[in-house]
């Protein structure tokens, strides 16, 4: 199986859902193009906006009919993946459909990619890192309080 294609727009809890033309590098980005309050936050503080844009994330993913999730695991993350209820499809691709266990356990896992679809429709990309994905969403401002530049 090959890596999926990117949707059109790119998403992080620092930037929101922007095009992909708008994101501060190419994919997958890494930590030193964060921006520089974004970096400031503190360990913590950004994991909580990380926990809370994978939640939104989510309930758009629900809500635009997402009903199968396919991942690239060649870090041996198996365990998690079958406790989950994905099933293997070859050596290193694995497959589940939508539900809550299969979102959280996506989120927890360290896939080389990752695809999550409704019907033949790719609503979200992932490549490498979550510092990665690409939707399909509408654009808007980040999800959490305002921040100081």
């Amino acid at each position: 199986m090959n890596e999926p294609d990117p949707c059109s727009r790119y998403s992080h809890p620092a930037w929101g859902v922007v095009y992909i033309a708008e994101a501060p590098g190419p994919l997958p980005l890494v930590e030193a193009q964060e921006p520089s309050w974004f970096a400031a936050l503190g360990e913590e503080t950004q994991e909580q906006l990380r926990d809370r844009w994978w939640r939104d994330l989510v309930s758009w993913l629900s809500h635009e009919g997402a009903n199968v999730v396919v991942v690239s695991l060649t870090t041996l993350d198996f365990e998690t993946a079958s406790e989950a209820g994905y099933t293997r499809i070859d050596k290193w691709h694995w497959r589940a459909a939508w539900e809550p266990s299969a979102a959280e356990a996506l989120y927890r896992m360290d896939p080389d990619w990752a695809v999550v679809k409704s019907g033949t429709r790719q609503l979200l990309s992932m490549f490498e890192t979550w510092d990665g994905v690409t939707t399909e969403q509408d654009l808007r401002e980040p999800w959490f309080a305002v921040h100081e530049n």
